[in-house]
Formats: C-alpha cells, structure tokens, sequence
C-alpha cells in the first residue's frame, strides 16, 4: 500500500466550512457529519486521520475513536502489521462482532485521550506530530501506552523515525522524566542524550519512583558517568604548569608561588564543582592565576597548561 505523507489535508463538510487543526490535532467546531451507521451522527474528526486523509489504493477501513470522541480514520493493514496483538485484540473482535453488518469501517473505541492517540499512530505512520505541539507527558505516555497495543518502542522509537526527532527536541527540557523513560524502555539513544543534560544533577535527589522507573542499569550508567568526568577532572588538573630555569626576575619561590596557586585552583574546582563544569567556566576560574603572573616564562607556561586542560576536558566523555 503506497500512502502519501504529505501535510494533513483540511476537511469540510460543504464550501461553507473550513476547519483548522488545533494543537491535539482534531476539528472542534463544526462537527463532521459522517454518514457511516457505526458511528455517532456528530464525531470530531482528527485533522491528520481522516476520511481521504491518505492517497493510495487502499482507503481507510478503520475508526479508532478516543476517550474524548475523537474519531481517527486509519488503515487496518498499517495497525495490525505493526501490532503483535491485533491492536490488544480489539480489531479482532470488532470484526467478529459486525462480521454481519454491511458496514464501511471497522469501529474501535480506546481508552487514550485524542492528543496520545494522535501521538501514537503519527509514530505508526512515521509521520512528525512535531507540528501539533504535544506535551511531555502526553509523549511519554505514548511511549507507555505503546506494548499495550502490541507496537515495538524499540522499532517506532528508533532513531531513525520521526518520533525519536521529536522526543529529542524535547530531552532538554526535562531530561530527568525522558531519562527514566528511555532507561524504563531500554532506549539508549534516547538516555545518552538525555544523560548529556544530567551532568549537573544531584543523583542522591533524585525521587525514589524515578530510580525505580529506570531501573538500575541506567541508574549505575548516569553514576558512572558522573564518576568518570570527577576522575578526569582530577587527572587533568593534575600538576602545576612546568618550572623554567631560573632568571634573575623569577627565582625557585616565584615559581613555586605559582605552583602552589594552581594546586588551591585545582582543588576548588575539584571540590566544589559538578561534572556539568563548562569548558568556559574551568578556563575562566584558572585564568584568574594569569592575573598575578609576572615573569613572561611562567606565564608562556601558565598558557601552555591551560591549554592543555582545556583540550582534555573537551574530549571527556559527557553521555553514557
């Protein structure tokens, strides 16, 4: 079945009506008025799942129709070639129960709200709900909601699927809540990039139903990397800037001074500061010792070793 992913096309009712989507992607005002016997008189239409919604050979056979009464018009063989339980057998049986009646679509009520529903089989479809503008939580309950109806969260939360681009725009703004989803769903990609975010979190605050929903794995994955990036910091910090030969302006406790400074820096930085500590930020509270720097061979040394730092922090790992 070839389908056409084209932008959702707009439905009317007569050239007097033209209705825009809203941002759960459904038409509120007027109604639709479906002439189609299993359905009631007035049903909201989702604005992306509708009659016609899909040029192809095949036409919409099925009405999944949410809690709030929002009918979704869908292709059978697309649901139940995704699902490994024939849509938590309800397709199954909604063709047994009208395997008598001369009907145009199957009709399938679900439990999900229209703006999860709307989630769900844009991710079936490999289509961007990008454009509805869904909420946090209504896209992680998708993920939830996802083996209930028998779809694979590995295979439609994929990197490569239009749903994964989304869930990603989003990690930064609540990195802890997409973490424990992805480490809940043993989503890797998902959680590296999450994890990127979590460099400057506490992990001994984190509620205790959050380190249940993701699991131990992942919880010693984010320790480890906090870990790792405290360890590097202290190798790298480790050891002043290199001594020159003496000069008649610069004498073995000029350089020692130096020395010594460093090392108070270093121990700040390795006490105080989180694994998140920015390149800008280690090169700026170092960079207040070439303030006091006096002798121009101490301070090519200072520079050299700064500059060091600072190419090793970068290349420290900051995902797990």
């Amino acid at each position: 079945m070839s389908l056409n992913h084209d932008g959702p096309r707009i439905a009317t009712t007569s050239a007097a009506h033209a209705w825009s989507p809203n941002v759960a992607g459904v038409h509120q005002d007027p109604y639709v008025q479906t002439e189609d016997s299993a359905i009631e008189t007035k049903t909201a239409v989702s604005s992306r799942f509708w009659p016609g919604g899909f040029s192809g050979p095949a036409s919409e056979d099925l009405v999944l129709v949410s809690c709030d009464r929002i009918s979704f018009y869908v292709h059978s063989t697309v649901i139940l070639a995704a699902s490994s339980n024939s849509f938590a057998d309800l397709i199954r049986s909604t063709r047994l129960a009208v395997a008598s009646r001369n009907v145009e679509h199957d009709v399938v009520n679900v439990r999900e709200t229209s703006s999860v529903l709307n989630i769900i089989l844009h991710s079936i479809y490999n289509l961007s709900c990008a454009p509805y503008a869904p909420t946090n939580g209504d896209l992680i309950t998708a993920v939830d909601t996802f083996p209930r109806y028998g779809f694979s969260v590995h295979t439609h939360v994929a990197p490569s699927t239009a749903f994964f681009q989304v869930l990603l725009s989003r990690v930064h703004t609540d990195p802890l809540e997409f973490y424990a989803l992805a480490g809940h769903h043993d989503l890797y990609a998902l959680a590296s990039c999450a994890s990127a975010h979590l460099l400057g979190l506490k992990v001994g605050s984190i509620p205790v139903e959050v380190v249940e929903r993701m699991g131990p794995v992942y919880l010693n994955r984010l320790l480890s990397l906090h870990q790792t990036r405290l360890d590097a910091l202290k190798a790298i910090l480790a050891g002043p800037p290199a001594p020159h030969s003496l000069t008649y302006g610069c004498d073995e406790e000029s350089q020692a001074s130096l020395a010594r400074a460093w090392s108070l820096v270093a121990a700040y930085l390795i006490w105080e500061m989180r694994p998140q500590l920015t390149p800008i930020s280690l090169e700026l509270t170092l960079g207040q010792l070439a303030r006091n720097i006096r002798c121009p061979l101490c301070k090519t040394s200072f520079d050299a070793r700064l500059a060091g730092v600072m190419t090793a922090w970068g290349f420290v790992q900051q995902s797990i």
